[in-house]
C-alpha cells in the first residue's frame, strides 16, 4: 500500500504544493539546466531525501551572505 494513500487529503494538498514551490524555486535559481533537472528529478524520485539534499548542497548560503554584506556597503 502506498503511504500517500493513507494521508489526509488536506495534508496531501500541502505536500504537493510544497513540492511544487520547491521545484519552481529550483527552476528560477539555477542557471545550469542540468543541475536544475537533476535536483528536480531527485525531489520527484525521493521527495524527503531529495529536499534534504537540495537544502544541504543546492542552496548557496555563502553567496547569500556575501550579497547581504555587499548591500550594506
Amino acid at each position: 500500500m502506498n503511504i500517500l494513500d493513507d494521508l489526509n487529503p488536506v495534508l496531501l494538498f500541502f505536500y504537493y504544493t510544497f513540492i511544487s514551490i520547491i521545484i519552481i524555486l529550483i527552476i528560477l535559481k539555477h542557471r545550469n539546466p542540468a543541475k536544475a533537472y537533476a535536483y528536480i528529478f531527485l525531489i520527484i524520485l525521493f521527495p524527503v531525501i531529495g529536499i534534504i539534499l537540495y537544502l544541504l548542497f543546492g542552496v548557496h548560503y555563502q553567496k547569500k551572505r556575501l550579497f547581504r554584506k555587499y548591500r550594506k556597503y
